[in-house]
């Protein structure tokens, strides 16, 4: 079919993509509240989450099954186009070998726009583990994933999540920036049990070949163990992964 006629974009297809980009941002959300954000009509609002979860894309949650929220769908079709597949194929088989090494639990996030999401983990060997679900997006200034990536990040985009993050208690930014710093000059962030109560973390970011940042690896662990643990070479493990991850993607 030739000729450059065109009716414009399908006001039903742009509309179901504006709510999979709101809830990905507002992570839970009533149908109101929605409509209200996109500036769209009720009733459309809520014709495209109920096509959106027909589909498996989002669906309804909370208590009484009146807010919604995005699926593992997105995720799974971001780690199957190549880029992703690849990153993350590397990252496992590294983390896999930590592992092996240390005994817990591997993480890696992937940068989503000014977030970190939870795209693969490799459970640990010890008697006690710790775990994230996938999909889960931490905070970036209290934990070894997030202080990583903002070692390697633009200064603009440093400062906007850390504005967005002031707000969550026990926040002090002259602290977190001397972690940046610090993490910054030894190759590896740490997480002294400052986002979850005593679960511990080391972190390493994996950039391209380019230097642009793309996601961490890290390494969590109940306190304790964490305590016990060599940092220095926890971290120097990290680092020689990321590396070998980085000198392996096809970018």
């Amino acid at each position: 079919m030739t000729g450059s006629n065109s009716a414009g974009p399908i006001r039903s297809v742009v509309n179901a993509l504006r709510v999979i980009e709101a809830l990905a941002e507002h992570k839970e959300i009533g149908v109101s509240e929605l409509a209200r954000r996109l500036e769209m009509p009720k009733t459309s609002t809520y014709r495209s989450l109920e096509t959106l979860a027909h589909a498996g894309w989002v669906t309804p949650s909370g208590e009484d099954r009146a807010r919604w929220s995005l699926t593992n769908r997105a995720l799974i079709i971001g780690l199957s186009t190549a880029s992703a597949g690849n990153l993350t194929q590397l990252a496992v088989r590294e983390m896999n070998g930590v592992r092996d090494v240390i005994g817990e639990t591997m993480h890696l996030l992937m940068l989503d726009g000014l977030d970190h999401v939870v795209v693969a983990r490799v459970d640990g060997t010890n008697p006690i583990r710790t775990f994230l679900e996938l999909g889960t997006r931490p905070m970036f200034h209290s934990t070894s994933s997030g202080r990583s990536l903002l070692s390697v990040m633009a200064e603009a985009d440093v400062a906007e999540i850390l504005d967005r993050e002031a707000r969550e208690q026990d926040f002090d930014r002259a602290e977190v920036l001397d972690e940046v710093r610090l993490t910054r000059e030894r190759g590896y962030a740490l997480n002294h049990a400052e986002w979850r109560t005593n679960i511990a973390a080391v972190g390493v970011p994996v950039v391209t070949q380019q230097g642009v940042p793309l996601a961490a690896i890290s390494i969590s662990m109940p306190l304790t163990s964490f305590l016990e643990h060599d940092h220095e070479r926890v971290g120097r493990l990290l680092v020689e992964a990321g590396a070998r991850i980085t000198e392996s993607l096809i970018c």
